[in-house]
């Protein structure tokens, strides 16, 4: 990794394949400071970076050597990070940075039209899958008292 600033931040840059090592809570502190300086670090800090597959790879925290976990940005996004369980410091591959603006000014906004009438139709759904288990344990329970005679001993 080789120190890097940029727009104020000093960064830990991969002269590898150009991906950026943020400790701990940078990128928070990024976004809360002005979040479209992550569109500008992305074009300072390196140039243009040829994806190139090697196969399945493991990354390692360059300040523990611990392996890194892999999670989705925002959790279902298509970015993906890499985040060090011992320190809190991320790894986020080359070009993703503007990605991970977008997903998150995206997060931000009102439903469109189509996504507000699936999340109604999600909501109808699980009320009406509520409704019935309630009428479900609801017969079950009148089956039961239906079934009780004088003398039974199981309801006492």
């Amino acid at each position: 990794m080789v120190a890097e600033t940029a727009h104020g931040v000093l960064l830990d840059v991969c002269p590898n394949c150009g991906g950026i090592w943020l400790n701990g809570d940078e990128l928070k502190g990024v976004l809360a400071s002005d979040p479209n300086t992550i569109a500008g670090i992305e074009a300072t800090v390196h140039p243009h970076v040829e994806q190139r597959r090697l196969g399945p790879s493991r990354l390692f925290c360059p300040d523990n050597n611990v392996p890194l976990d892999e999670y989705h940005y925002m959790y279902n996004s298509p970015v993906l990070i890499h985040s060090c369980t011992v320190c809190g410091g991320m790894f986020i591959h080359a070009d993703e940075l503007p990605l991970m603006q977008q997903w998150f000014e995206k997060s931000h906004q009102p439903p469109t039209r189509d996504e507000a009438l699936r999340i109604g139709m999600g909501q109808d759904i699980a009320e009406h899958e509520e409704f019935m288990l309630r009428q479900q344990h609801l017969a079950a329970m009148f089956g039961t008292l239906r079934s009780y005679r004088p003398g039974w001993w199981g309801l006492l």
